[in-house]
């Protein structure tokens, strides 16, 4: 009977994500947030705008379609498209970088290198997460 136990707590230890449940289950929720917000951005920009899908010239939201930067800046000044692409932005760095952090945790062992390794990738995460969000808020001020 003592055999049986060890041997499950050894499988539950083996189940058991390095990086930590809480991280193991934000990169999964994250990646389904991702194919929401992807699929969101796809349909707003590429089908309903899109001059040329349906033969309907536009006509949902009154744009025009493309990726020229006074379309884009044109998006961007409408709340609604600003905020998906700035929650997919902070969604696309956050999985990103947690994934790394996973794999990288895995090849080292050490819990000092693996704290360095939180910190600078957190860092380096929210200064992507600062900038891109500046760019995106100063893209509708781009006059063409």
């Amino acid at each position: 009977m003592a055999d049986i136990i060890e041997t499950r707590e050894l499988e539950l230890e083996l189940d058991m994500p390095k990086g930590g449940a809480w991280s193991w289950f934000f990169q999964r929720f994250s990646g389904a947030i991702l194919l929401i917000l992807v699929l969101l951005h796809l349909l707003f920009v590429r089908i309903l705008e899109d001059s040329n899908f349906l033969g309907l010239k536009g006509k949902f939201l009154g744009l025009k379609g493309g990726a020229e930067i006074s379309l884009i800046a044109e998006r961007l000044a409408k709340t609604g498209y600003l905020a998906v692409d700035l929650i997919l932005v902070i969604f696309v760095i956050y999985h990103a970088l947690n994934g790394l952090r996973m794999i990288l945790n895995d090849m080292f062992d050490s819990e000092s290198v693996q704290r360095i390794i939180s910190i600078v990738l957190l860092v380096l995460g929210i200064l992507i997460v600062i900038f891109g969000g500046y760019v995106l808020f100063v893209i509708p001020t781009i006059s063409t």
